[in-house]
């Protein structure tokens, strides 16, 4: 998992101008609308305490969504969604994505042309005890026409030298949970206090590489007194790689799993400059490498 999720959005390496989020979006009643652009799909899995990618809370890909929808879910492609609150806590999703969808294009050559990405969810906010928290689950499937990860090694070198087709199969699916409860409120301010956090995700592994993921943690906002604009967090993730990946690959290299862990602490300096100290400790997916420290520090303006 990318230890820092920034410089990879919208592009890695690339030094252009991209519009990765164009969106209209339109009520229709109180209770229902729709919105279609050029969607951000890491909008979705909506979290209180691991959530908000470039924001002010923890940098690792897997502890900011789940990574296991990205396979069927491009983070930038042209969609549309529909959604419906048929009561006031519950909000009920349903999109259609294009699975060929790019930061830097507008897509329409390849609109629903060579696949299309089905995604349900909903997210229910609960109060038990008159704390604040969440329960969310979605659905994803995609008919795109996926290349295997479980190739035959005897042919798959000559298949790629001489063009031949790979082992592909129609379709991919992702399942995926997620959830944040408060444990602590102050009466007389509920956006802050602290609670827990966590996340399951699980897919058919034949085509991507993430078969399961977990998270969990712990994050808070102010408590200390004169300190109400501070956030911080501690959270632990794993990642269960297929078992479809080629056995050269999980022999030779001992892909399994990966996991880490990340603590951030994000202080306000004044209401517009905020630093963030960042520790990762990070247990490679690889047999053949060590145990990885990262020190991280950001800075946040806003003007």
């Amino acid at each position: 998992m990318p230890v820092n999720m920034e410089p990879l959005l919208p592009l890695p390496a690339r030094n252009e101008l991209v519009l990765s989020h164009v969106v209209f979006t339109q009520f229709l009643s109180e209770q229902f609308g729709f919105a279609l652009g050029k969607l951000d799909t890491t909008g979705g899995d909506m979290n209180e305490f691991a959530h908000g990618r470039g924001d002010i809370q923890f940098m690792n890909l897997a502890l900011q969504f789940n990574p296991v929808p990205i396979r069927v879910a491009p983070y930038s492609t042209l969609g549309m969604g529909l959604f419906y609150l048929p009561i006031k806590d519950l909000i009920l999703s349903f999109s259609v994505l294009d699975t060929e969808g790019v930061p830097n294009r507008t897509g329409f050559d390849t609109l629903f042309k060579d696949g299309t990405t089905l995604g349900t969810e909903g997210r229910l906010t609960i109060r038990p005890f008159g704390l604040t928290g969440h329960q969310l689950v979605g659905f994803s499937w995609s008919n795109k026409k996926f290349i295997l990860l479980e190739q035959d090694p005897r042919t798959v070198i000559g298949d790629i030298l001489f063009g031949a087709p790979l082992r592909s199969d129609k379709g991919s699916w992702v399942v995926y949970y997620n959830f944040d409860q408060y444990l602590y409120q102050p009466p007389n301010d509920s956006s802050q206090g602290f609670g827990l956090f966590g996340r399951f995700g699980i897919s058919d592994g034949k085509a991507n590489v993430f078969h399961q993921f977990y998270s969990f943690g712990v994050g808070g906002k102010g408590l200390i007194p004169g300190r109400e604009k501070d956030q911080w967090g501690i959270g632990y993730y794993y990642m269960k790689l297929s078992d479809h990946l080629p056995r050269v690959l999980r022999d030779r290299l001992g892909l399994d799993h990966e996991q880490g862990g990340e603590m951030y602490y994000n202080i306000q300096i004044t209401p517009w400059l905020h630093i963030t100290p960042d520790l990762q400790i990070l247990g490679q997916a690889r047999k053949d490498l060590n145990t990885g420290v990262v020190l991280g520090f950001r800075m946040k303006i806003d003007f």
